[in-house]
């Protein structure tokens, strides 16, 4: 009630500012029409937040924020307004409850409005008006701070109140909206004592003087991806292609997304850049800085690098990030150039967009370091007409997408293996983040970020499980390792074929931050601790172990120590070895 107090005292200040003034003039119906529509409309679109948010909440698990509108400014792609009428179909009953709710405001209002009492403009009657005014402003005043406590309660308090996995059940989208706009650019100011004056920390140096391996590097980015829907982890037959394919791969089992958005997880994947703060780093007022990526790495080494994603040129700001990476050449749905395999609503069906960037590696220049985003595992999840016999639908329409995209991806292999380039490519393939539940066990913190990471080489030198927590921002070292780097570079990841690295990942979404080790799960709301799991035996997180302060206050120094580290890096741009 105290987060939604000040959203309701946000929403109304204006009108009962004025409804409430100390004048007789109030009474004029003309001004009392424009206090109802100030009324009506201020809290229909506040309302509106909200019921965005029951279709949107299901795909980013957290209540929305500021970073919503950056699929809004048509700056990053189009698709929002392309995908709008899509939207008002599914979701037509939102809409109609929704203006239900509106006209219910407009026909409340107008019933007040016929409550007439006229009041004799003498001193007392003034005098009562200002004292009740008064009394009203210090109640909006409170209403606004969430209450009389020292500083007005923020996302952050909800930690407070109950556990991590029910916090957008205390929050409201309107509050969230609000608040994300007031925040820091980045959430965590680390404390005076955790004082950065170089990026030493984030410097990986070569261990030993091997000779360079040039290998080309194909790393596949599957959309949406969750581990849950693999068959080589689940034992359903949805991957079986993929499921193959693991069975010959270094296959990490205990692997975790950085974030919920593919905004994040691409600069994750592809330049190791952790997604620790609010806003997406592509959008970010850092998004200028110099990075180290996979790509300009390489680029000193002879390699040429690419970036295939079927949708629409400009999505998300990927081609601009691309730029910021340095990778020479990207390639979507223009420079696919046939129309006829328009998905209809995201870009280029899998298939055939996949047998395009085949043909496009084997014509650049080698070696190569080239990254492919799939796009039909997403809603609305259809797949090509031609296919509904062969997938039909069972159960959720995910599922249907995700076998469709293991068909592509295996056409992508068969093709790939006729060239000339493969036999010396390491392949990686992962997931931008996960996907939304459709299976219905009980999930915990954990299930939210878990997707696939693995690596693949056609030799075979690559094949072993690996139960060490992984993350998305070790890829990045994890192939300078494999190819034997002989140069220092820049990474907030670690390589995963290094035993001496102490493995963990970082989440962090709605004020909270997690790490994950190979045992616990700490979560931390910036201050103090609001969650310690042993999620090795305690699968489900029932038994709250932070009270055992002993025990993970280490977690809570690294946790801090990379917070602090990543906020130097970032707000002083010294994401790189120059």
């Amino acid at each position: 009630m105290r987060f939604d107090a000040v959203v309701f005292s946000m929403t109304n200040a204006v009108f009962l500012f004025f409804a409430y003034f100390p004048l007789h003039y109030l009474s004029n119906r003309i001004y009392q029409k424009v206090l109802g529509l100030i009324f009506v409309i201020s809290n229909s679109l506040f309302l509106i937040l909200n019921f965005v948010d029951i279709a949107y909440f299901p795909y980013v698990q957290k209540r929305m924020q500021r970073d919503v509108f950056q699929f809004m400014d048509g700056k990053h792609g189009n698709e929002f307004f392309d995908l709008l009428p899509g939207f008002f179909v599914q979701f037509w009953y939102l809409f109609l409850i929704f203006f239900v709710m509106v006209w219910l405001i407009w026909k409340a209002n107008n019933s007040i409005q016929t409550i007439r009492i006229l009041v004799r403009p003498v001193l007392i009657n003034y005098l009562k008006s200002i004292v009740f005014f008064i009394a009203l402003l210090l109640l909006l005043v409170i209403g606004v701070r969430g209450g009389l406590q020292y500083r007005p309660i923020d996302i952050i308090n909800a930690s407070e109140m109950t556990e991590v996995k029910n916090i957008p059940v205390i929050l409201n989208s309107p509050f969230t909206m609000i608040k994300s706009f007031s925040r820091d650019k980045i959430g965590f100011q680390p404390p005076d004592s955790l004082k950065f004056t170089n990026n030493s920390l984030g410097i990986i140096n070569p261990s030993e003087k091997s000779s360079f391996r040039k290998y080309n590097i194909v790393i596949i980015i599957v959309e949406g991806l969750s581990k849950k829907y693999v068959g080589y982890f689940s034992g359903n037959k949805a991957t079986p292609f993929f499921d193959s394919l693991m069975r010959e791969s270094l296959v990490f089992t205990n692997a975790f997304a950085n974030a919920k958005s593919s905004m994040e997880g691409i600069p994750a994947i592809l330049a190791s850049i952790p997604s620790w703060m609010d806003d997406p780093f592509i959008y970010s007022f850092y998004s200028g800085n110099q990075i180290t990526s996979i790509a300009n790495i390489l680029k000193p080494k002879g390699y040429t690098s690419a970036f295939f994603h079927g949708g629409k040129n400009g999505t998300m700001g990927f081609d601009s990030f691309c730029k910021l990476a340095g990778i020479d050449n990207y390639y979507g749905r223009t420079e696919y150039g046939d129309e006829r395999d328009f998905d209809g609503n995201w870009g280029i069906w899998d298939e055939p967009f996949m047998q395009f960037a085949v043909r496009k590696m084997s014509e650049s220049q080698k070696p190569f370091v080239s990254s492919i985003f799939t796009i039909n595992t997403h809603h609305p999840f259809t797949i090509p007409e031609k296919y509904s016999k062969q997938f039909k639908q069972e159960g959720h329409p995910l599922m249907t997408t995700i076998r469709y995209t293991d068909h592509a991806m295996q056409r992508f292999f068969e093709a790939a293996a006729k060239t000339d380039w493969y036999k010396n490519t390491i392949f990686v393939i992962t997931a931008d983040h996960t996907a939304l539940d459709i299976v219905g066990e009980e999930n915990n913190a954990l299930d939210d970020y878990r997707i696939p990471i693995i690596f693949f080489s056609p030799d075979g030198k690559l094949k072993k499980v690996d139960e060490s927590v992984a993350s998305q921002i070790d890829i990045l070292p994890t192939l300078m390792s494999l190819f034997n780097y002989p140069e220092p570079y820049f990474s907030f990841g670690k390589s995963l074929v290094d035993r001496s690295e102490y493995r963990y990942s970082i989440n962090y979404k709605s004020g909270i931050y997690q790490l994950i080790d190979s045992e616990y799960m700490y979560q931390f709301n910036g201050q103090k601790c609001v969650g310690f799991f042993n999620w090795k035996q305690d699968t489900l997180l029932r038994n709250d172990l932070k009270t055992d302060k002993n025990k993970h206050d280490r977690f809570k120094n690294e946790l801090v120590k990379q917070l602090g580290f990543f906020t130097y890096c970032v707000e002083k741009n010294k994401m790189s070895v120059n």
